[in-house]
């Protein structure tokens, strides 16, 4: 879907945007450690902290990732048409692997904001912010 300049980032352009780095974050932090996909969802802040979370897990330890997203709010910037704000809630079931056997899992649900800047044809998430968490039976 081509994002035009100057147009409102909308709620179905939004999910794809946040499924998109949870996809990116799943194939960084999963078993082939493939971090390069980082840089075609995040910027800024976001993506620095990011990309330092994922260096820093090596080897056979690594996690699997179960996402779902729903979309409760989108407020573009009146005064900045590149810029957006999405709340969002994220339900992530995790698996953490050591040494490639699964040694745990958690299951919860974030209300999360992300800051979004328009780069050309796309949005990238520049700040991710979890504002509550609670853990999933």
């Amino acid at each position: 879907a081509e994002v035009m300049e100057g147009i409102p980032l909308d709620k179905e352009t939004a999910k794809e945007t946040i499924q998109a780095w949870l996809a990116a974050k799943s194939a960084a932090f999963g078993s082939e450690h493939q971090k390069e996909q980082l840089k075609e969802v995040l910027t800024g802040s976001a993506l620095e902290l990011w990309q330092t979370r994922a260096a820093a897990l090596q080897g056979n330890n690594y996690r699997h990732y179960d996402h779902q997203v729903e979309v409760r709010a989108v407020t573009n910037n009146a005064k900045n048409p590149n810029l957006a704000t999405v709340e969002a809630i994220v339900n992530e079931k995790t698996m953490y692997f050591e040494n490639g056997k699964e040694i745990s899992s958690d299951n919860e649900s974030s209300d999360v904001r992300y800051d979004l800047v328009r780069q050309g044809d796309k949005w990238l998430i520049e700040k991710t912010q979890v504002l509550k968490t609670q853990v999933l039976p």
